[in-house]
């Protein structure tokens, strides 16, 4: 996704959907998705420029880094630790690095935070 000067935002992520016990969330679903892998990245927007940031976590196979980390320059080839981290988790990251929003910045963290929060409160991971 093109984000004007701050950059170009890349992201995919490895789901499967799994069976769970209906009475252990809220909407009594049956299934729940579970992450398996994720990769976000924002590239700079000239060419020729290191990628701002990049957020990986994929515990089986790429590498042998298996936890949760960030690459960012100067040196992307280093793997810095993070918790696991969302898609809102990265998306925030595009606004903290200047994307452009077609609303104010309270509003969409507020709207990250909303769509986060259902993710946060059932996941099976701290």
């Amino acid at each position: 996704m093109p984000l004007g000067t701050a950059g170009t935002f890349y992201a995919s992520m490895e789901f499967r959907v799994i069976e769970t016990d209906p009475s252990t969330n809220e909407g009594h679903h049956p299934l729940r998705c579970t992450t398996d892998s994720y990769h976000y990245k924002l590239a700079a927007a000239g060419q020729g420029q290191p990628d701002h940031w990049r957020i990986h976590w994929h515990p089986s196979g790429r590498s042998r880094v298996s936890w949760a980390h960030v690459h960012r320059p100067p040196d992307l080839g280093q793997h810095w630790p993070t918790g696991r981290m969302t898609l809102e988790n990265a998306v925030g990251w595009c606004i903290e690095s200047g994307a452009p929003l077609t609303c104010d910045a309270d509003e969409a963290v507020a709207r990250l935070s909303l769509n986060e929060a259902p993710h946060i409160l059932h996941r099976t991971w701290s």
